[in-house]
């Protein structure tokens, strides 16, 4: 069991090179939105590709792909390459490819990598999808988790519903199915008498730089991932980084990013 997370995306929208369709109200900008209620759009549900280039050859750890609403996709791959297009002419012969696992109760997916390359392109044919392919928020990372001296433990209090999720910002209702959201206490325990807190320090501190979001794979042994905020400050502004502290356990309230539909 490993407690994984990311804070940091490596997509922009301005390393989003192309994608081969886009509906006009939900622009490729929307999958680095931090919004994941607020998606990209396809106008088809096959031949769909999404090209990435980060600009020099940079570690992957970490692809996911939040909030979207594949069915049953014979083609869900992520593809990396050194040039674009690849050596073999075209993204049929990648440097690298892998199948993105589905999840059949939650619309994300993670895939845990070691790759270095410039150019990165997600490629899915989703052809019994009733409905144009949209994908909430695309994530190439590097991920980090907590040593061996820690323990992580996320108690998920169910979901809730939040009324103000289901708004628009002109203030339009989404479609009447209500947004859900989960919500965890994530306690951290110091199992070992003594040691270094900098595991722990830096996960404060990298959460402080991403204003609260990160990506939250709670044990690595299932398909599960969430992208999450920080509910409140109170865990950033009262800890103490002292090996010698008393006190062993660290406690906060995390939230899952609301997952609204679209309008119609």
């Amino acid at each position: 069991m490993t407690f994984r997370y990311s804070t940091t995306n490596l997509i922009t929208a301005a390393r989003i090179l192309s994608v081969t369709s886009e509906d006009s109200l939900y622009v490729k900008e929307n999958l680095v939105n931090d919004r994941p209620s607020f998606p990209f759009r396809f106008t088809a549900n096959t031949g769909n590709q999404i090209l990435i280039d980060l600009g020099s050859p940079l570690p992957v750890t970490l692809a996911a792909v939040f909030n979207h609403n594949l069915l049953a996709p014979t083609k869900f791959k992520v593809k990396a390459a050194a040039a674009n297009p690849p050596g073999g002419g075209d993204w049929d012969s990648p440097d690298y490819s892998a199948d993105m696992p589905m999840v059949t109760d939650l619309n994300n997916s993670y895939l845990i990598l070691n790759e270095t390359y410039r150019y990165w392109l997600y490629d899915i044919d989703d052809g019994t999808n009733p409905k144009s392919n949209e994908i909430g928020e695309l994530v190439l990372a590097t991920h980090s988790n907590f040593g061996s001296s820690f323990r992580v433990i996320a108690e998920s209090d169910g979901s809730i519903v939040r009324v103000t999720a289901n708004i628009t910002d002109y203030g339009q209702p989404h479609h009447t199915k209500l947004s859900v959201q989960k919500k965890w206490n994530l306690d951290i325990f110091k199992i070992t008498a003594k040691g270094s807190l900098d595991a722990l320090e830096t996960f404060i501190r990298d959460l402080g730089g991403a204003a609260g979001r990160f990506i939250m794979i709670e044990d690595d042994n299932y398909e599960q991932s969430y992208y999450v905020f920080l509910e409140g400050s109170e865990f950033m502004a009262g800890q103490n980084f002292n090996p010698r502290e008393d006190r062993r356990t660290w406690s906060l309230l995390i939230m899952e990013f609301p997952r609204g539909l679209v309008l119609f």
